[in-house]
């Protein structure tokens, strides 16, 4: 009879670490971009979605284009604050952001959209960049 309670206690402990949580990995915000970029950070909330991401040393010079996302709209890109400047030289080595208008999320939803960059390189060929995100909102 002593095994007995004593499995019975494992049991309702188990059960209530798992009601808890504590066996459901939380799902952490990343992104993948093409070779040259890196993800350096993200957020969403609300209606808003913020990417920064690096630039290597060899890869995005100039944002030729309209920015593509699916799962929102692009309003606006420019250095890691943020800023509105659309089309301008983007630096190597340097970071950059991507602000994106979004359907509402409630805390703790995940965001998951696909951006595409069209640019040109330092010697002036035309590309596109992509890369998938999946963000949970704050």
């Amino acid at each position: 009879m002593t095994y007995g309670w004593a499995l019975l206690v494992v049991m309702i402990v188990l059960g209530v670490l798992f009601y808890l949580g504590v066996f459901t990995p939380k799902t952490t915000s990343a992104c993948t971009f093409d070779p040259g970029t890196t993800y350096v950070g993200s957020k969403a909330s609300g209606t808003l979605l913020q990417l920064v991401l690096g630039n290597g040393p060899y890869n995005l010079d100039t944002v030729t284009g309209n920015i593509t996302m699916t799962g929102g709209t692009i309003a606006g890109i420019g250095d890691e604050t943020c800023g509105p400047a659309i089309g301008t030289v983007i630096g190597t080595n340097t970071k950059y952001c991507i602000n994106a208008t979004i359907a509402a999320r409630t805390a703790g939803n995940v965001v998951t959209a696909t951006v595409a960059i069209p640019y040109t390189d330092t010697a002036g060929l035309t590309h596109s960049m992509t890369g998938t995100c999946n963000i949970r909102a704050e």
